[in-house]
């Protein structure tokens, strides 16, 4: 939400406006993954790695329209990933419930001289996945 004020008339006024960043990423993770002992129907794992994302809604190439400003964003983000789980061994299936976090490496935003990017020092992906695997 970015708030802008104008002068009318010598009267200040102050508006919202809100300014929303869509993204599509396709995500290619390389983690490593360490086991523990299975006891009795349950073994916990650790897990963490690098990951390359390529976002395929940025509009880092679109030149901006008179009147028009939005914020762009580099499509390529890299970075690394940790997280932790557990297998629980069922009589028909396993199930796995992990929790992992993603830390972007490299400054996403694309500096300009928008009154949305202007205000932005930087930009960097931070991102928490909660899963759920059945096999």
């Amino acid at each position: 939400t970015y708030s802008f004020q104008t002068d009318h008339n010598n009267t200040i006024q102050t508006y919202d406006t809100v300014k929303s960043v869509e993204s599509t990423f396709v995500d290619f993770p390389f983690d490593f993954k360490y086991k523990s002992v299975r006891v009795n129907n349950y073994r916990f794992y650790v897990l963490g790695g690098i990951k390359a994302s390529i976002d395929m809604a940025s509009q880092k190439k679109i030149n901006r329209q008179k009147g028009q400003a939005i914020v762009k964003l580099d499509p390529y983000d890299f970075g690394f990933e940790i997280g932790v789980g557990m297998d629980i061994y069922l009589e028909y299936f396993k199930f796995s419930p992990y929790i992992r976090m993603y830390h972007g490496i490299n400054n996403m935003l694309v500096k300009e001289p928008t009154p949305y990017a202007a205000n932005i020092k930087d930009l960097f992906s931070k991102i928490f996945y909660l899963s759920f695997t059945f096999e």
